[in-house]
């Protein structure tokens, strides 16, 4: 395969890639890679082909699959195969991935904001998901919104769980991230946007800004990506108060600005509960709320006679 700053030659929609997928439509497109929906012919079932623009061996496209195939868990898009074709020309090198009918958290939050029980169920999807990789040492770098993939439920609603997708610069360690400044300028925890590097901790913040984004409607940090650095190194994000206590114990926790001071995804998980719990409390159906009044009165009532005249009546 060529060498140097060789350009891989992306196939035309329509094309049949390897022989095998035939390309239907593009789900997405960046300065990496550009990435397809593509028919398996083999097996007959769709799939998400990303092709990388660059060759297998001049960037991080070997570690990001390397990474990956190591990655088995239900809130992760899953990677099903990939081709290395270095020396065979100009034959574009590719990764298969598990096709998700839905949409992204960004064209979500496009309309504005969540409902915060949509968003606490995400929220438990994701931190299930960086829970897993953490414990593996391995670090997405790169939460947000586009890599957050929404399922489609029944009937085209919205589903309740989260898929997280893209691990271009993933980095673990045995495959460290090489490049400078990775990371989207609006969500790089404030270790990073200082200069230094980010590891766990830094997908703990990024995710925390997700969460607030989802519920806020609006970006934590708003302005200019120099800007919003800067901030985020000498403050907190600003946690509306109508969110209530248990959302701003969950963000403000995932979100310090020391990151020493920071929750891991276990712990994030647990004052996860805590919201779910109050949630769940506020929606539940008016005979349930009722008999649970009547027993709190029951325990309260005096014992003896007292009860039984107080049940007779």
């Amino acid at each position: 395969m060529a060498t140097g700053s060789a350009r891989t030659t992306l196939p035309a929609l329509g094309a049949v890639v390897d022989g095998r997928f035939q390309l239907e439509g593009v789900l997405g497109s960046g300065s990496e890679a550009i990435v397809y929906r593509a028919a398996d012919n083999r097996g007959g079932r769709p799939v998400a082909l990303k092709v990388f623009r660059k060759p297998w061996n001049e960037g991080g496209e070997r570690r990001e699959v390397l990474i990956q195939r190591r990655i088995r868990h239900s809130g992760i898009v899953a990677l099903q195969d990939y081709a290395d074709h270095t020396g065979a020309g100009d034959a574009p090198d590719y990764a298969v991935l598990e096709l998700v009918e839905g949409a992204t958290l960004k064209n979500i939050l496009s309309s504005g904001p969540a409902e915060p029980r949509l968003v606490a169920a995400w929220a438990e999807s994701l931190l299930m998901s960086l829970a897993h990789i953490h414990s593996r040492g391995i670090v997405h770098h790169d939460i947000k919104p586009s890599n957050i993939l929404i399922p489609h439920g029944p009937k085209g609603r919205i589903a309740t769980h989260a898929k997280l997708t893209d691990f271009g610069i993933a980095s673990s360690r045995a495959l460290p991230c090489t490049s400078s400044g990775y990371g989207t300028a609006h969500y790089m925890s404030p270790e990073q946007a200082a200069g230094g590097t980010a590891g766990a901790a830094g997908d703990i913040y990024a995710l925390g800004l997700v969460l607030l984004e989802s519920l806020a409607g609006a970006r934590p940090f708003p302005g200019g990506a120099i800007q919003s650095m800067l901030a985020r190194t000498l403050r907190r994000p600003h946690i509306p108060a109508d969110l209530g206590r248990r959302w701003a114990a969950l963000i403000g926790a995932m979100t310090a600005v020391d990151p020493s001071e920071r929750v891991t995804a276990r712990q994030a998980l647990r004052l996860l509960r805590r919201v779910q719990h109050a949630d769940f409390r506020s929606h539940r159906p008016d005979r349930v709320r009722q008999a649970e009044q009547d027993m709190r009165r029951h325990k309260l009532a005096p014992s003896g006679l007292a009860v039984t005249e107080n049940f007779a009546a």
